[in-house]
């Protein structure tokens, strides 16, 4: 089985970020990573797209934005920025147009969440990761 390879989107108000990262001994290492200035909803995100299609196949792709964000995925809007100041991305389904059914990676799980959500839960993971892996070593050593 070779490398699981994922992809991470952050939207940022100024920035949005891609990148890629694949398994190996430190998991959070990026192999990959652009950056697109944010201007407008159509702009930004057909860039975005343009860099998911140059990275695919990816086996995992998170995309975490600012919103605020319809997240229950019951909601007609689940995906969409709702209300924002950025008057210009009101509205927009930043899920349905990344990872939408016209896309290559339709198929592929996807997570999504705040920026303000996703980097906590990385944090929790990343250190819950590296815990498990200093009691292994501790374990091994004994």
């Amino acid at each position: 089985m070779g490398k699981r390879r994922r992809v991470g989107v952050e939207g940022g108000g100024t920035t949005f970020v891609v990148a890629l990262s694949e398994d190996g001994d430190d998991w959070s290492h990026v192999e990959e990573r652009f950056e697109i200035p944010t201007t407008s909803a159509e702009e930004t995100l057909q860039k975005v797209k343009e860099i998911l299609d140059q990275l695919y196949p990816f086996d995992a792709l998170g995309i975490s934005c600012f919103g605020p964000l319809e997240l229950n995925e019951t909601k007609e809007k689940y995906g969409y920025i709702t209300t924002t100041p950025k008057l210009q991305w009101k509205d927009t389904n930043i899920l349905g147009i990344l990872a939408g059914k016209d896309t290559k990676w339709a198929d592929v799980p996807i997570g999504f969440d705040t920026d303000v959500n996703a980097p906590a839960m990385a944090e929790f993971a990343y250190h819950n990761n590296t815990n498990k892996n200093n009691e292994k070593k501790e374990e091994e050593e004994e």
